[in-house]
């Protein structure tokens, strides 16, 4: 038995060393075609665990039908990659990353499905004033990053975006997103990261849960924009952090922020300084904010940073362990809406050092 075992272990090991041997790289030598014909590829038409690179001035599609495997794409030199409606790419990246595009207007367009599994890295990463365009349906799952965007590369989803177990669902640099169909993020660290001067345009429906760090982070001049629907439940440290601008003339609903052990913001509004450069956090509100279950402050804002409602905010059971509205250092709540409280907190607006505080005559600020 013992010798069986060793043999059987032995095999085993003999499979795993080869199996990399048997994946390919193969490129793209046809024209404007079809992903499924084999005299378009160089080694033949990817499969399972291969790499495929695509590259210059061609437009790939896979059509209706087709249900194409690989390990890895790259697309560079403003190549096109359409999945057609009612085709299927699966992509398995074993620990590499999934989809790759580089280069100015390199274009993933989906109208059908992708699925992205086990990328170690992104799952689907685009750069260079790269664009993606989702219509049909991108699922990312178990990768580092879901969606990671740099240097003018900007993603358009008008269907059904799911990233799920990921460290950070959809991180931006110097890059754009607009959402007009559905974005849920479930599982992560961080939900959506803004940065170095990134936007986001929200005017459809973007829900965010479970996230051990927070929902929607914008820092170094980021900035979202929402006029839909916003909704982040579980998260520990915060549900929005700006040291940017949250400018809504929408929904947002933040729930369940914090723990026993972490008393997290619901919204928290700060300031950093970095390199000679001062980020300020300023909250524009024309919409409504729904605030729920928060162990910790409401709302926060320190150091230079501003609250500026003509909408309504409305914040209830922020228990005893944090305050409605926590105030730091020149803030400046300014206010011609509603600013209003359901269960108290410690203190409905805590106010350490010297503030403005601005209601005009026709707002309502109903916290104690």
């Amino acid at each position: 038995m013992e010798g069986y075992m060793k043999i059987v272990l032995a095999t085993g090991f003999i499979c795993m060393m080869l199996q990399p041997l048997f994946a390919l790289e193969t490129t793209w030598i046809g024209s404007n075609d079809k992903w499924e014909d084999p005299d378009n590829w160089s080694n033949g038409v990817p499969e399972a665990g291969d790499t495929a690179y695509i590259s210059g001035n061609v437009q790939v599609e896979i059509l209706m039908g087709i249900q194409a495997e690989v390990r890895l794409i790259k697309i560079s030199d403003g190549a096109v990659l359409i999945v057609r409606d009612e085709a299927e790419l699966q992509i398995d990246g074993g620990g590499s990353d999934g989809i790759e595009l580089e280069d100015d207007y390199s274009t993933l367009r989906v109208e059908g499905e992708v699925h992205l599994f086990d990328c170690g890295m992104e799952g689907l990463r685009a750069s260079d004033s790269s664009e993606i365009i989702i219509a049909g349906f991108l699922r990312v799952e178990d990768c580092n990053s879901g969606i990671q965007l740099t240097d003018g590369a900007h993603l358009q989803n008008e269907g059904d975006i799911q990233i799920l177990l990921t460290s950070t669902g959809m991180s931006l640099a110097g890059s754009s997103f607009e959402n007009l169909g559905l974005i849920v993020i479930d599982t992560t660290n961080r939900g959506i990261t803004l940065i170095s001067k990134s936007m986001g345009l929200n005017a459809s429906s973007i829900n965010i849960s479970n996230c051990s760090i927070g929902g929607i982070s914008i820092r170094h001049q980021g900035s979202f924009i929402n006029s839909g629907q916003v909704s982040i439940d579980q998260a520990r440290y915060f549900g929005v952090e700006t040291y940017g601008m949250v400018n809504n003339s929408g929904t947002i609903t933040i729930d369940n922020v914090g723990n026993a052990g972490q008393q997290g913001k619901a919204f928290n509004i700060d300031s950093f300084a970095c390199c000679d450069t001062v980020y300020l956090g300023v909250l524009i509100n024309t919409g409504s904010i729904e605030i729920g279950f928060c162990q910790g402050d409401c709302v926060y804002l320190d150091n230079s940073t501003s609250l500026q409602n003509s909408g309504l905010v409305q914040m209830t059971n922020c228990t005893r362990r944090g305050n409605v509205i926590k105030a730091r250092s020149n803030f400046l709540i300014e206010s011609s809406g509603e600013i209003t409280q359901g269960i108290n907190g410690e203190e409905g607006l805590l106010v350490e050092e010297e503030a403005i505080l601005q209601v005009d005559p026709g707002g309502l600020l109903n916290i104690n």
